[in-house]
């Protein structure tokens, strides 16, 4: 089962790719406009988003645990 997953998701990102070839100019903040592949700025743009949301969520773990263990010494008064 994880064999044709994996085939199915590689076909669906070559027909992703094979149908976004064309150069785009992209302006940054800083610097000249940089010319790439349109398949490259949106799966750079994806992975970006992708890293900012794991980030956010491991983040809002974290001080989940820290403030519900302050939270537990409070009402136990100690």
């Amino acid at each position: 089962m994880r064999r044709v997953l994996v085939i199915i998701g590689s076909m669906l990102a070559l027909l992703f790719v094979s149908q976004n070839l064309d150069s785009v100019e992209i302006s940054l903040v800083v610097g000249r406009p940089v010319e790439a592949p349109l398949a490259l700025i949106l799966s750079l743009t994806f992975l970006g988003g992708f890293i900012a949301g794991i980030a956010a969520i491991l983040g809002g773990r974290r001080r989940r645990s820290r403030s519900g263990d302050e939270g537990e010494e409070d009402e136990t008064g100690e």
